[in-house]
C-alpha cells in the first residue's frame, strides 16, 4: 500500500521564500543606508557649529581649526558606505560645511536598477557670533525686560 503525499506546499515555498528574503534584506539596507546618512548630517552639523564660535585670530586661524576638527572625524563609524568629500567654505561669517557619501548597491547584475550608488549630501551653515555683539544683545534683552 503506497501512500501518495501531496508537496505543493513544498513548491509554494520555494518559491516565496527568496522574495520573503530579498525584501527583509533591501530593507536592512535601507536602514544601514538611513543610519549612515544620519551620521553624516551630524558630522556637519557638528563641523559648522564647532566653526561659528571659533572667535580668536581671524578667518585663517578658523579655517585651520575647522580643518583639524574634520581630520579628526572618525570616518570608519559609517557602515555600508563611503564618505566622498567635505566642503568648508567661510564666507562672511557664515561657515558653510558641506559633505556627500555613496552607497554602492550589489547584485546590480540583474538589469534590475539603472545605477548601482545612492547617494546623498548635507550642508549646514551657521552665522559666526560676534561676543561683543551677543554681549549687548543680551544686554538690550535684560534691559527691555
Amino acid at each position: 500500500m503506497e501512500k501518495k503525499v501531496q508537496a505543493y506546499f513544498t513548491v509554494e515555498a520555494a518559491m516565496i521564500m527568496p522574495l520573503v528574503i530579498g525584501a527583509i534584506l533591501f530593507i536592512i539596507g535601507c536602514w544601514f543606508f538611513q543610519y549612515d546618512r544620519c551620521l553624516l548630517e551630524q558630522d556637519m552639523g557638528i563641523l559648522a557649529l564647532r566653526g561659528s564660535v571659533v572667535s580668536a585670530g581671524g578667518k585663517e586661524n578658523t579655517a585651520k581649526q575647522i580643518q583639524d576638527w574634520q581630520s579628526q572625524i572618525y570616518k570608519d563609524k559609517y557602515v555600508l558606505w563611503k564618505q566622498e568629500e567635505m566642503e568648508i567654505k567661510l564666507e562672511k561669517n557664515v561657515v558653510a560645511v558641506k559633505g556627500s557619501g555613496e552607497l554602492q548597491i550589489p547584485f546590480t547584475g540583474a538589469g534590475i536598477l539603472e545605477t548601482a550608488v545612492w547617494e546623498t549630501q548635507a550642508r549646514y551653515e551657521n552665522h559666526r557670533v560676534d561676543p561683543v555683539l551677543f554681549v549687548r544683545s543680551c544686554r538690550k534683552i535684560m534691559e527691555g525686560e
